[in-house]
């Protein structure tokens, strides 16, 4: 980033300074004149085509009228400049009027007698005033004694004493409301270093500041939701999982003890709590896990999937070997990302593919790298029973179950959580399926550096 140059000081003889302020400020505000007729000019010239004569005399006559108005503010300082010996003080003077005024920014100029030499076009919109009511009158006179003495003047003598200050505040404007703003008092030199005036800039904040107050509020509610996610979080693994588990455990007690004297409706019932009560217990463990996704940050860190695949076949040795089925894993990328996470997310994506074969075939999986120059890529494709197009968009939605699957085993938070997992890293998860020829789901992530280690 560039380095703003420091502000110049402004060095001009005491005589004539003023009259020269506020030639500059006459020789602005016609140019600002010049530069709306030249807007008109180019509205003007949009409105017809090429060969179009008839507004050509109107356009001559603004743009006369515009290289006048441009040409007598030149004239006017040409006109007024002193002989050489102050040339160099009015120079920069003018430079620093010039590109100072031309912001969007209130600014104005104060003499050692508190009184107003000249003011922007900002200025006088905010205040609701015309510049004669202005230039010419004193601070106090415009804003109150009361206001000058308390608020103003404390600052205004420090710059008048050669420094540079700067505060923020909310004033009152008839025309702008109620305000917050960063002033700015800029101290004026003559060539002897002596202060004659201050430059004054009001920076209009308040956009800023509102925006600030509103994501402070944001970020305030962010911490209450997490408090309350967390405040669910306990209450579900405690006060729900706790008895639930007491309804599976006497039911199972009740079956096992009394199972010879039950008739066979009654072991039925009781082998249906259980059963229930053990799919709600996997799909509460499932939605805890799915919360909790984003209760800790990711631990991003070079991880190779080849690896995490090998756990993976481990863990998902016993449901591959009941299935009859196998599983092919050809070379895969080494990435960036949380190795935990990316593991439940391969783990999800093979068991849905063991899971989901067709009637009296065994499933076979194929694990691969479809990475490009742009992101990493890792099929897990099946021949399964596959997904109709048009359930594409419901199949990663919360306890989502489609199609075929309904029948099958299964709490519905699997590509659920999987999908967010992509997305916490900055990926996604791609599906390319059709109902009855299989499907091959892809886990992208983008390519990055690592992350730097975290200080010790």
């Amino acid at each position: 980033m560039a380095e703003h140059a420091a502000p110049p000081q402004l060095s001009v003889a005491a005589d004539g300074a003023w009259d020269i302020v506020e030639s500059i400020g006459h020789a602005l505000r016609e140019a600002e004149a010049a530069r709306a007729l030249l807007r008109q000019l180019v509205e003007l010239a949009g409105g017809w085509g090429a060969d179009a004569a008839g507004p050509l005399p109107a356009v001559r006559q603004l743009a006369q009228r515009a290289a006048v108005l441009l040409a007598s503010p030149v004239a006017g300082l040409a006109e007024g400049a002193e002989p050489a010996g102050s040339d160099a003080g009015r120079l920069r003077l003018m430079q620093f009027v010039a590109a100072s005024t031309q912001t969007l920014d209130l600014q104005a100029f104060i003499d050692r007698d508190y009184v107003y030499r000249y003011v922007n076009e900002r200025h006088l919109a905010y205040w609701g005033r015309r510049r004669e009511e202005v230039e010419g009158q004193t601070v106090p006179a415009l804003v109150g004694a009361e206001a000058f003495e308390s608020r103003i003047r404390p600052m205004l003598d420090r710059a008048l004493a050669g420094e540079l200050v700067v505060w923020e505040t909310t004033a009152v404007y008839v025309g702008a409301g109620r305000r917050h703003v960063r002033v700015t008092f800029m101290p004026a030199r003559e060539p002897s270093g002596e202060v004659f005036g201050a430059v004054m800039r009001v920076q209009d904040l308040h956009e800023l500041v509102e925006t600030q107050s509103e994501l402070q509020a944001s970020v305030e509610a962010l911490k209450r939701l997490a408090e309350q996610q967390q405040a669910f979080i306990r209450t579900v693994s405690h006060d729900l999982r706790d008895p639930l588990n007491g309804i599976c455990n006497l039911s199972r007690l009740l079956l096992n003890r009394d199972e010879p004297r039950l008739d066979p409706k009654a072991r039925e019932f009781l082998g249906h709590i259980a059963a229930s009560g053990t799919r709600m217990d996997a799909l509460i463990v499932a939605l805890l896990d799915y919360v909790r996704l984003e209760a800790k940050p990711l631990k991003l860190q070079p991880v190779s999937l080849h690896e995490l695949m090998a756990a993976v076949q481990a863990d998902l040795g016993d449901a591959v070997a009941r299935s009859g089925g196998r599983v092919e894993v050809g070379a895969l990328p080494a990435v960036i990302g949380d190795a935990a996470l990316l593991r439940l997310v391969l783990q999800n994506l093979v068991s849905n593919a063991l899971k989901y074969h067709k009637a009296g075939e065994p499933p076979h999986v194929q694990v691969y790298d479809a990475s490009d120059a742009r992101e990493w890529r890792v099929a897990v494709q099946d021949q399964g029973i596959g997904i109709d197009p048009a359930d594409h968009g419901r199949l990663f939605g919360l306890f989502s179950r489609v199609g075929e699957g309904r029948q099958r085993a299964g709490t519905g938070l699997g590509l659920a959580s999987a999908r967010r997992i992509a997305e916490l890293h900055g990926g996604r998860i791609d599906l390319c399926s059709t109902a009855g020829a299989g499907s091959t789901f892809f886990l992208c992530l983008p390519r990055r550096e690592a992350a730097p280690p975290p200080p010790p």
